[in-house]
């Protein structure tokens, strides 16, 4: 009995306190000022309004991790997953001139029909280029081209392996919708003759353009331990080639390795040279351009690269550090100041511009694969072969006859003033007639960062292959040119202007079998994913 009034006294004094509560409540909202409540009210939908956005944000970053993390297993489905469409090349024109295992030998073809998926899918272009064996045996210095269409082509330069394991090449360029292509190409020997090539792209994924200028910073070291001479340094046409030279810093660092192959020039007084860095970070920088045959500087210009040297470009002056020719040095040349350069265009475009054959060499003949033609300081007119002659302009390069002998993969710069270095480096095919052929264009100098392409027909005037004539197609030149370095500009920009070609996407439809290599219609720009795409 006495639990049971204790806890009926407690039930009521709990009712009573309640009741004494609610009734301050009540008094004290009766009691507070009209103006007061609405204040509360404002800052209670102010807090509402804030937790809503906090919300917001938080969902932002939640949906941003999760699609960086998406992103970043795509990317690294590239090297574990197959891809979901690829380009074959299949190789029914080629030639080796040498031998397979002998340095300096030449691997050269013609049009291989490319096609997409398989050896028998869809023809989507041709492919055309030579390779030369570097020395150990154990990998091809390779500059290529694949022809589209008539006025689209892209431009390769990189290794390929001396076997079946897969080699890295830089898409250094093109012309008409490709003037501005990067990335890189993986290429693969299929089978034990090498029957056919597999073709993967892949587009840049650095978070970062990394810089040319940076790289080299305040000078680089090449120690020439694996260079051989084939021939020497008096008899044209003799070959300079390397392979695993050692590439180091100012403080002595080592960055990578060097590769390249050169040819000794008419007059023996300059080489024109190809080249490569293979970076220890994984990446490519790859090169182009004339080496003096002593020990003065050459421009070379950077044609390209991989990873974050996509569409890289710049001016590296090239120079023997001694008489014996054990080392090189390797330096970065700024862009003159825009007041002293003048417009490519306007200087070489809208009209034909004429190369006279008079230094040249053909080393074989016209109609054996390997033979090559080569020259230094042709002088170059404007209009016409008799026209005006371009005061301290000249031309140089190497052309390789390739397989059937119907056209030649060449390299050549036109020096436009070497005072500044300032020149075209241009990389393409030349039909062994009187047919147009398609080059892709780099420069050096005032041109740092230059992009485009030019037509070469040969001209006769008295005997074959008299005159060359050249005609400015299309290039990325500003008008409104500043003193920026273009180097880094397309550096930053590579994304940018590449993104056009290579983020579109078309369906096998678009592509005729029976059109062999050229697109449905004219001018249509086909994406290189459609060529050789990235696993999505």
């Amino acid at each position: 009995a006495s639990r049971a009034d204790s806890r009926s006294r407690h039930n009521r004094l709990k009712r009573t306190m309640i009741t004494f509560r609610m009734k301050s409540r009540v008094q004290t909202k009766r009691k507070m000022p009209a103006g007061l409540m609405q204040e509360k009210k404002r800052t209670l939908a102010r807090a509402k309004k804030l937790v809503q956005i906090l919300r917001r944000k938080l969902a932002m970053r939640q949906l941003t991790k999760v699609l960086k993390e998406r992103v970043k297993k795509r990317e690294n489905a590239f090297q574990s997953r197959p891809f979901a469409q690829s380009a074959y090349e299949v190789n029914v024109n080629a030639t080796t001139i040498g031998g397979l295992n002998v340095t300096g030998a030449v691997y050269a073809w013609s049009e291989n029909p490319l096609r997409v998926g398989s050896v028998d899918g869809a023809a989507i272009g041709k492919s055309t280029g030579k390779c030369t064996l570097l020395p150990g045996e154990q990998m091809w210095m390779c500059s290529g081209i694949f022809k589209i269409s008539n006025q689209d082509t892209i431009t390769t330069m990189g290794l390929s392996p001396n076997n079946q394991e897969r080699g890295s090449l830089a898409v250094t360029g093109g012309t008409g919708c490709y003037q501005n292509a990067n990335g890189t190409i993986y290429i693969t020997s299929q089978g034990e003759t090498s029957e056919s090539f597999l073709l993967e792209y892949q587009a840049s994924n650095a978070d970062e353009a990394c810089s040319i200028q940076d790289l080299v910073g305040e000078g680089l070291s090449e120690a020439n331990v694996g260079g051989k001479t084939i021939g020497d340094y008096e008899t044209v046409g003799s070959k300079d080639l390397w392979a695993g030279n050692i590439l180091t810093d100012s403080s002595g660092a080592q960055i990578g390795l060097s590769y390249g192959d050169c040819t000794l020039l008419p007059g023996v007084a300059a080489f024109m040279c190809i080249g490569e860095w293979a970076l220890d970070s994984g990446d490519i920088v790859t090169y182009a351009g004339y080496s003096p045959n002593s020990m003065n500087p050459g421009h070379i210009a950077v044609t390209g690269g991989t990873g974050c040297y996509a569409g890289a470009s710049g001016t590296l002056l090239l120079k023997a550090a001694n008489e014996e020719y054990s080392s090189y040095d390797w330096n970065y040349q700024p862009k003159p100041e825009a007041e002293t350069c003048f417009s490519l265009v306007d200087t070489l475009g809208g009209h034909l511009i004429y190369e006279s054959s008079s230094g040249s060499i053909v080393i074989g003949d016209y109609e054996t694969p390997g033979s090559m033609d080569i020259w230094f300081n042709n002088s170059m007119y404007t209009g016409s072969h008799d026209g005006a002659l371009l005061e301290g302009m000249y031309s140089l390069g190497e052309c390789t006859l390739l397989a059937n002998a119907t056209e030649f993969m060449c390299t050549e710069q036109f020096v436009l003033n070497a005072t500044d270095g300032s020149s075209i480096v241009a990389a393409g095919f030349s039909p062994n007639s009187f047919e147009d052929g398609t080059m892709a264009i780099s420069g050096t100098g005032c041109f740092t960062g230059i992009k485009g392409g030019l037509t070469i027909t040969a001209q006769s005037i008295e005997e074959d292959y008299d005159y060359f004539s050249y005609e400015v197609k299309s290039t990325n030149e500003k008008e409104d040119a500043s003193g920026v370095d273009a180097g880094e500009e397309t550096d930053s920009s590579k994304g940018e202007e590449a993104g056009s070609n290579t983020e579109e996407e078309i369906s096998n439809e678009t592509v005729d079998k029976s059109t062999e290599g050229e697109s449905e219609k004219e001018g249509e720009c086909i994406p290189i994913e459609t060529l050789c795409p990235v696993c999505i």
